[in-house]
């Protein structure tokens, strides 16, 4: 006879069916970062430890993702190639909002309520007015974040091959 905590990881309120996607997505997006780190060497010109102490400095993702964006707008002449860059941009920037509900959201009980989705709330800070929402996810659709943070890892290099040095 199943329980509720035989369907959850130990001592938490998370689905065992997410853990293998919460991995996925956790090892993809830290390849998405060095590539963004990566990038950033690039377009500076650094290939040395000035390169890390440079991205190190950034407090968070987003940050860093825009000052590639800034830096890129630079770099980057042909306004195709520039549009392309600016729609991964956009799609990493999303990613990232996917990524931060599963990794910093809240897990309750709730979420069993529905087959293979999971309730996850979530809270959003805007002009000193904190609300709370809840989404729904599925193994699949983290399955499908963390794939969407590995094929812009690989993007974002791809569109910068055109115009600044890999070495």
């Amino acid at each position: 006879m199943a329980t509720l905590e035989m369907e959850l990881i130990v001592q938490t309120a998370v689905p065992k069916k997410f853990l293998e996607p919460i991995g996925y997505l956790t090892i993809y997006f830290s390849i998405l970062e060095a590539s963004i780190d990566r990038c950033i060497y690039r377009c500076l010109g650094l290939f040395d430890n000035r390169g890390i102490i440079t991205t190190a400095q950034f407090t968070s993702f987003k940050a860093k993702t825009l000052y590639l964006q800034a830096l890129a707008d630079q770099l980057i002449k042909k306004k195709d190639d520039k549009d392309n860059f600016n729609a991964h941009i956009k799609l990493i920037l999303k990613i990232n909002e996917n990524r931060n509900e599963v990794i910093h959201g809240v897990w309750g009980r709730p979420m069993l309520m529905t087959g293979d989705g999971a309730s996850k709330a979530g809270y959003q800070a805007k002009q000193g007015k904190l609300t709370t929402y809840f989404k729904m996810t599925t193994p699949a659709k983290v399955t499908g974040t963390a794939e969407a943070a590995l094929e812009m890892a690989k993007a974002i290099q791809e569109v910068l091959d055109l115009y600044v040095p890999a070495t």
